[in-house]
């Protein structure tokens, strides 16, 4: 199976709303809030991709675990630790902003905002719960804490057991979770060990649905095929619509479905997405998902400017219309300026030094052992 461009596409379709559901979430006068109001559900949609992606690498003959985590951090960290520094630095300007020329804002300077916190962003520990005990700085990126915890945690297991066992036990622990989610023992949460259970119940169920797509591929028709895309993309609006933030864990197996679904390329919708070359969207997802928050930072104020002049966008006229499309467009082409000097090139330099030192050992190069997809 080689690249998904359609599930590229996917992915950065769901890291735009992500976006759009922030700005809801700040402004809800401004944008309609019944279109966006479950849409952080997406964030499973990732989990899920992720474990779909990333399950090649566990299931390969050579995969080598100290390789796999080296890779994950060079793909995350660099543009993690780029996003912390700005929402700091914006901060820093919200403090001169306030004490020089008196402006408000939505809220203050560091609030709610100090070293704890700031420890526990930098280490990526929210997963732990250990450090702090909420959401703080670059909000989404308590994500990348569970992801990398169950990156890690399925890597263990694929080097412990053979690889003909891992599948079945991934589907026990998504099982698990799914019964700990299910009876509320430990409720949906994006922070804590909470965050954790969500995050490998829908990891460990995209890596079995890999594992069952590659072992037996479906025999559907062209017909067939574009009735289940449509299908799995009314799926994914109903999950997103539909379900409560307390049924969050019913989303993932909808996500999963889709995203089987979607991986064969073979429908009218893929056939659109294609055409229309989002997969872009998908190759800067990473930096849409961990930018938007400074985005939304500097949009705040520039709508506050607005609201000062009398000149506030009303909801659902051209003007709110027009105020979200830039705020989109911001969005992407700073994400694409990231994506070209801190994603990728923090990337080469991480997995470039594992490399060097691999060699240096006499070992194999690093970058080569257990290879992942770059938009994992």
């Amino acid at each position: 199976m080689n690249r998904l461009r359609v599930l590229d596409a996917w992915r950065g379709l769901a890291a735009l709303i992500v976006a759009m559901f922030h700005l809801q979430a700040i402004y809800p006068a401004l944008v309609p809030g019944q279109p966006f109001a479950g849409c952080a559900a997406f964030v499973d949609f990732f989990f899920v991709l992720s474990g779909f992606v990333l399950a090649r690498g566990y299931l390969r003959a050579d995969f080598d675990i100290g390789a796999f985590a080296w890779q994950r951090i060079a793909r995350l960290y660099p543009l993690h630790l780029y996003t912390l520094l700005v929402i700091v630095l914006l901060e820093a300007a919200k403090t001169w902003a306030q004490h020089a020329g008196g402006v408000g804002f939505h809220r203050g300077a560091f609030e709610g905002l100090g070293p704890a916190s700031f420890i526990d962003n930098l280490l990526l520990l929210q997963v732990t719960g250990a450090v702090w005990h909420k959401i703080s700085w670059n909000t989404p990126a308590w994500s990348l804490s569970a992801e990398l915890a169950a990156n890690v945690l399925v890597a263990v297991l694929a080097a412990v057991l053979v690889r003909r066992a891992l599948v079945p036990v991934l589907v026990l622990i998504a099982s698990l979770c799914f019964a700990i989610l299910a009876t509320g023992a430990m409720p949906i949460s994006d922070y804590g060990p909470a965050a954790l259970v969500r995050c490998l119940y829908a990891f460990a169920l995209g890596c079995a649905l890999y594992r069952g797509i590659a072992a037996v591929p479906p025999r559907v028709s062209k017909r067939g095929w574009d009735g289940l895309e449509a299908l799995a993309a009314l799926a994914i609006g109903g999950a997103v619509s539909l379900l409560p933030a307390a049924h969050w864990y019913l989303a993932s197996p909808i996500f999963a479905f889709a995203i089987g679904v979607f991986a064969h390329e073979r429908g009218a919708i893929s056939r659109l997405m294609l055409a229309l070359r989002l997969e872009f969207l998908g190759s800067i997802s990473y930096s849409i998902y961990l930018n938007h928050i400074a985005v939304l930072i500097v949009s705040e104020k520039a709508l506050a400017l607005l609201l000062a002049a009398a000149h506030l966008p009303r909801p659902g006229t051209l003007s709110s219309v027009g105020f979200c499309g830039l705020y989109l467009a911001a969005v992407i082409v700073y994400s694409w300026l990231t994506y070209r000097a801190i994603e990728r090139p923090g990337q080469r330099l991480l997995l470039g030094f594992r490399a060097q030192q691999a060699r240096g050992a006499g070992g194999i190069d690093g970058a080569a052992a257990g290879a992942v997809p770059a938009t994992a």
